[in-house]
C-alpha cells in the first residue's frame, strides 16, 4: 500500500507542477499566492512546487513583484525559457530540409534549411536528414533535450517501420524513417508527425486560429491535403490518414501517383498544374527543355487578367471547393485556413474559392465561417509546428 501511496503522490506532484506551469504559460508572471489561488492549492503545496520547478531549472524569477492591496509584495513567477529545448526537423515537398531547436516559449533559437533538387536520389535526402538532426544535436545538451520530433511528407503510418508515400518525393518510399540516426536518444524522446498535423500544430500555438476551437486547414502545394481541430484537440483517426482530400474524387479522370483517377492532387497540385500548362506551352512553342516555369508564368498570367488562364484557375478554384466543402460540411468549422504556394496566385484566387464554396457547403455553415490565409510560410513552420508535441507533454496534464 505504502508503494501505491508514493506512486499517487508522485503523479499528483507532476499534475500539479505542469498545471502550475501551463499557468504561467497561459497568463504570464505570476506571484505565488496568486497561483495558489488560480490552482485551488494552498501556500505550503505550491511554495514547494516552486522550489522543486527553480531547482530543475524550469522557472525562473524575474526580479519583479505583485503589489497587492494587502501583506508584503509577492516575487513573480515565470517560465524560464532556456530550461529545456526540443528538436524539430521537417521534409518538405518542395524538398527542403530544415532542422531547428526551440525553448519552452516555442520560440527558435537556432535553425537551418538545405534546398535540394527534385531529382536528388533518396539516400542523399535520407543523408541530408541525417546530417541536419546530427548539426541541431550538437547545439544542444542532451539533459537539456525534450525530445526529437521530424515531421514527414505524404501518406504514412506510425508502426515498427515507418515508410513514407508522397507523390512529390517518391524516391523515399523505401527507407525507413525509424532508422533515422538519432545518436543514441531514447525511444520515448523521438516523435514522427505528418506535415499537415504538424501545420495545423503550429497554427494553434503560433498562428492565426486565435480562441477558435474549430477549424479546418487546408494545405494547397505540391500536395494537397486537410487537417481538422475540434474542440481544440486536432483530430488524426484511428491510423493517422485524418484529412486526405487531395484524393477526394472530383474529376476528370486524370491519374493520380495512389494509383487511381479523378483526385483532387491530380487536377489541382502545384505539379499537376506545372505538368498541364507545360505541356500547353510546348505545344504552343515546339520546343520544351523542361526548364518551363509553369505555375510563374500562371501565376503572371491570371493576375494579369489573361482570359484563358482565368478560365482555368476557375475551374482549378472549383475543384478545390469540391472537396473543401465536402470537408466542411463533415466537421463544421469556424474558419477555413488556407496554405501553400498556390495562394501565390493572389486574393482574386481565394475570393473565386469563397464564391465557388456556395455550390457545395451547407447555407449553415457559409453564413458562419470566416475563411483566412496563413501567415506561417516559413520553411521552418513545419519543423516547428512538430515541436509542439513535447510542449504539450511538457506542459498539459492530460496530454
Amino acid at each position: 500500500m505504502a508503494g501505491k501511496n508514493t506512486v499517487n503522490h508522485q503523479r499528483m506532484r507532476e499534475i500539479n507542477s505542469r498545471a502550475l506551469l501551463n499557468t504561467i504559460r497561459l497568463n504570464g508572471p505570476k506571484s505565488r499566492k496568486e497561483l495558489a489561488g488560480i490552482l485551488n492549492l494552498d501556500g505550503t503545496t505550491v511554495t514547494n512546487l516552486v522550489r522543486d520547478l527553480l531547482r530543475r531549472g524550469f522557472l525562473k524569477t524575474p526580479g519583479e513583484y505583485s503589489y497587492g492591496s494587502r501583506g508584503k509584495p509577492g516575487e513573480l513567477l515565470s517560465i524560464n525559457p532556456d530550461g529545456a529545448q526540443i528538436a524539430g526537423f521537417s521534409l518538405q515537398e518542395n524538398m527542403t530540409v530544415s532542422g531547428l531547436l526551440a525553448n519552452l516559449n516555442g520560440e527558435i533559437i537556432y535553425q537551418e534549411h538545405f534546398e535540394l533538387r527534385p531529382d536528388t536520389p533518396g539516400e542523399k535526402i535520407i543523408g541530408q536528414v541525417e546530417q541536419s538532426i546530427a548539426e541541431i544535436l550538437h547545439r544542444t545538451a542532451p539533459e537539456k533535450l525534450l525530445g526529437i520530433s521530424v515531421s514527414l511528407p505524404g501518406i504514412w503510418q506510425n508502426g515498427d517501420e515507418i515508410h513514407t508515400r508522397s507523390a512529390a518525393i517518391p524516391q523515399i518510399r523505401e527507407f525507413n524513417m525509424r532508422g533515422l540516426n538519432f545518436h543514441s536518444t531514447p525511444k520515448d524522446k523521438i516523435h514522427f508527425s505528418g506535415n499537415l498535423f504538424s501545420l495545423a500544430e503550429a497554427e494553434i500555438w503560433f498562428g492565426k486560429s486565435g480562441n477558435c476551437k474549430n477549424f479546418l486547414l487546408v494545405h494547397l502545394d505540391y500536395g494537397i491535403g486537410a487537417a481538422c481541430v475540434a474542440n481544440g484537440s486536432l483530430v488524426t483517426g484511428s491510423k493517422g490518414l485524418f484529412g486526405e482530400i487531395g484524393h477526394f474524387y472530383v474529376g476528370p479522370d486524370a491519374s493520380c501517383v495512389c494509383g487511381k483517377k479523378g483526385c483532387l492532387e491530380a487536377f489541382a497540385s502545384i505539379p499537376a498544374i506545372n505538368g498541364r500548362f507545360a505541356e500547353e506551352h510546348s505545344q504552343a512553342s515546339g520546343n520544351y527543355d523542361g526548364s518551363f516555369d509553369a505555375f510563374t508564368q500562371v501565376v503572371e498570367a491570371f493576375n494579369s487578367g489573361d482570359a484563358k488562364t482565368v478560365s482555368q484557375v476557375s475551374e482549378i478554384a472549383d475543384k478545390i471547393a469540391q472537396a473543401t466543402g465536402n470537408a466542411m460540411n463533415l466537421v463544421f468549422p469556424e474558419k477555413l485556413i488556407l496554405h501553400g504556394e498556390l495562394l501565390k496566385l493572389g486574393p482574386r484566387f481565394i475570393e473565386a474559392l469563397t464564391e465557388k464554396l456556395k455550390k457545395y457547403v451547407l447555407e449553415e455553415i457559409y453564413a458562419n465561417f470566416e475563411i483566412v490565409s496563413s501567415e506561417l510560410t516559413h520553411n521552418s513552420t513545419l519543423a516547428h509546428g512538430s515541436t509542439v508535441y513535447f510542449l504539450k507533454k511538457f506542459f498539459l496534464e492530460n496530454f
